[in-house]
């Protein structure tokens, strides 16, 4: 079964040709590695698999972006390390559940088994500007899933 599914990819910025005619699919179980030059796309194709750019070529599992993301197949997870609004790392986690209204024992869990299968818990209780780069990376990780 595909899990990604790209036909006729092309893309442009102004005059710069990025993809043209990109065609690949990715079978259910199967690892994809993007590898290339700085400005040959690789950030790009992601950010239209997450939806900043608008493109019709790609589809997860026979939906497009846009269902395939409302299902919560498809998340994005910013390199960008300024993006958290809390002070400590687990009140980042606890407070996309609060301010979503759906903090149950059934998401409580949810969050315990990604805190666990992503081995972050060391972190709950320090300062997100202590963090590392690859903390910072692996709570944006867990924040995208829970997402």
């Amino acid at each position: 079964m595909e899990a990604v599914s790209v036909n006729n990819l092309n893309f442009r910025y102004g005059d710069n040709i990025i993809f043209d005619n990109v065609c690949f699919t990715v079978e259910k179980g199967s690892f994809l590695t993007v590898v290339g030059k700085g400005g040959s796309g690789k950030s790009t194709l992601f950010k239209i698999f997450a939806l900043k750019y608008k493109c019709d070529s790609v589809k997860f599992f026979n939906k497009s972006i846009t269902q395939a993301i409302e299902k919560g197949y498809v998340g994005y997870v910013s390199l960008s390390l300024n993006y958290f609004k809390e002070k400590v790392a687990g009140d980042e986690l606890f407070s996309l559940l609060k301010s979503n209204d759906v903090y149950s024992d059934k998401i409580k869990l949810r969050l315990e088994r990604i805190i666990k299968k992503l081995g972050i818990g060391y972190m709950l209780y320090s300062s997100i500007e202590d963090l590392s780069d690859k903390d910072k990376v692996l709570l944006m990780f867990a924040y995208q899933i829970l997402n």
